[in-house]
């Protein structure tokens, strides 16, 4: 398919992403060489990402959800924008959303057989043809340009420095750093210093970066060493100071941020904090750009958001499955905590599985203490190229670990499908959590199963 560029269909533009694109045996380049090499396959199609204004947004916890709120609150303000997140949940298109809607599936496909060419010219390259990642940032870059957004909303794949998204050079690019945690730690380092060191690369020349406030000193260190190095300033978010929970609501949250009530159809306290980065940011660029913010246009796209893979409900038969992305400790130490206060939701059952690279020794510690029982399992199984199959940690990796710590309520299924049919056969609550891949997989079965509901207990 890559070298006659048959891509007609849908289903033809995801083989061509899935399946062909990372079994080509294509180099991939970490480091100051990888974003050389991303430079070089974006400069190859005009450098799409130099023609609008960037948020580009890094952290360990939190920047998906707050690169959603950041787009709806954009949204509501009137401001056209294209959404680039990674990875995706449930559909490919994810990656490439404007004004929070997915590109129709015809002009997924135009987009995608547009590149052809393209990587056809990279292979001839000393670096090779582009990976899997760089052609869906390609992808949506192009398509925004193509709809003369206002803004792009721009979420990092891994760390910030080297990351493939990391090659806009306009001064108005406003970088935004969420929570920070140890997570890709053979990649991005050991230690929180070092991970914010990473995260800082996104920082801009002469420009500015939201950032949420560490708590550590010697981490905030880092990003006001790195911003000084760019001439940049840094805006300070520090939702402690403006930001109190008022109620936990049967979908949500709400509080107050700096006196305005504001809610959230997604729980988890830790969501308040993602909306007042994105409020901190969109008021920020109000400001900047000379338009005016709205606390009631706020406070409608907030409740209005929704976010795919956090904290989502689906009815089955009477039973309630929640299903959410939370992949590293930090996360569902977090996620889980925020179960505690729902009685209904007490001790769930955990199908879990997880990507190599992550902390999923930790994770899965975490999760046993807190479950009734633990289902784990693996995802891309099936999946004609090895190099997929390769993302999923397998299950006799997680029996090495499981034997080691003693856990007597873990079980181990081949694939989502069983371990999630095995769930439904017990009267307890069932909670999906872990790798967005594995969420892709379930979500098929899910909608021929129930009924989604998208918010906690409604």
């Amino acid at each position: 398919m890559l070298l006659s560029g048959n891509i007609q269909t849908f289903s033809d533009a995801k083989r061509f992403l899935f399946d062909d694109l990372p079994s080509l045996g294509n180099a991939v380049f970490r480091g100051a060489v990888g974003l050389e090499r991303a430079r070089a396959w974006l400069a190859l199609l005009g450098d799409p990402q130099e023609s609008f204004p960037i948020i580009h947004i890094a952290g360990t916890s939190g920047k998906g959800s707050t690169s959603y709120f950041i787009a709806n609150l954009l949204k509501a303000h009137g401001k056209t924008n294209g959404l680039h997140v990674s990875p995706h949940v449930f559909d490919v298109r994810e990656r490439a959303q404007i004004n929070i809607e997915l590109p129709s599936e015809a002009k997924f496909t135009k987009a995608t057989a547009d590149l052809i060419p393209y990587v056809r010219s990279m292979q001839y390259t000393p670096y090779g043809r582009p990976t899997y990642f760089e052609v869906t940032n390609a992808l949506a870059l192009r398509l925004f340009e193509a709809h003369h957004v206002d803004y792009g909303v721009i979420e990092t794949g891994l760390g910030g420095r080297y990351d493939s998204t990391n090659t806009v050079r306009r001064s108005d690019k406003l970088a935004v750093i969420t929570r920070l945690g140890l997570d890709h730690t053979e990649i991005l380092g050991n230690t929180l210093e070092e991970i914010a060191w990473q995260k800082a690369g996104i920082i801009p020349y002469g420009g500015t970066v939201v950032a949420l406030r560490p708590e550590q000193d010697s981490v905030r260190a880092v990003l006001e060493e790195v911003a000084y190095g760019c001439q940049s300033q840094i805006i300070w978010s520090e939702p402690l100071k403006y930001v109190s929970l008022q109620s936990r609501t049967e979908t949500g949250v709400e509080f107050l941020y700096r006196g305005e009530p504001m809610e959230t159809q997604t729980p988890g306290d830790y969501q308040m904090e993602n909306a007042a980065v994105a409020l901190d940011t969109v008021r920020f660029l109000a400001t900047r750009d000379g338009w005016d913010f709205s606390f009631d246009m706020a406070r409608q796209a907030l409740l209005e958001a929704e976010l795919p893979g956090r904290a989502n409900v689906w009815h089955l038969d009477g039973r309630n499955v929640m299903v959410d992305s939370a992949h590293n400790p930090q996360k569902i130490a977090a996620f889980l905590s925020e179960l505690a206060h729902r009685p209904e939701w007490h001790r769930p059952l955990v199908i879990f599985a997880a990507k190599h690279g992550k902390d999923w020794r930790g994770s899965l510690e975490t999760i046993g203490y807190l479950a009734d029982r633990v289902y784990i399992t693996q995802f891309f199984r099936d999946m004609p190229s090895p190099h997929l199959q390769n993302y999923s940690v397998k299950p006799e990796e997680f029996a090495a670990v499981i034997s080691v710590c003693n856990m007597k309520n873990v079980r181990q299924f081949d694939t989502p499908i069983d371990a999630f049919n095995t769930a439904l056969q017990h009267d307890r609550p069932i909670v999906v959590v872990g790798s967005m891949y594995m969420l892709g997989e379930l979500h098929e079965q899910l909608c021929a199963k129930g009924r989604h509901v998208c918010t906690l207990g409604h």
